[in-house]
């Protein structure tokens, strides 16, 4: 279970976005990971597509879906 400190971050980090001339924000999430998606999706990222064994970590290759975010108002 979370503990909302992402969702924390990503508050604070959208509130110091504000005002700052960015169009965009980009997710990669490395698949299987219900969790991230589960963090992306409220805070208005929508998925954009997904790439076959595009990440590495834990020295194997992951699914990555990519989402993206408008920061225009």
């Amino acid at each position: 279970m979370g503990r909302g400190i992402g969702g924390r971050l990503y508050g604070a980090l959208f509130a110091a976005l504000a005002d700052e001339p960015v169009h965009r924000a980009f997710a990669g999430i490395a698949l299987p990971n219900e969790a991230s998606v589960r963090l992306h999706e409220p805070f208005g990222f929508r998925r954009v597509g997904e790439s076959s064994a595009a990440g590495r970590k834990f020295d194997r290759y992951w699914d990555v879906r990519w989402y993206e975010k408008s920061l225009a108002d």
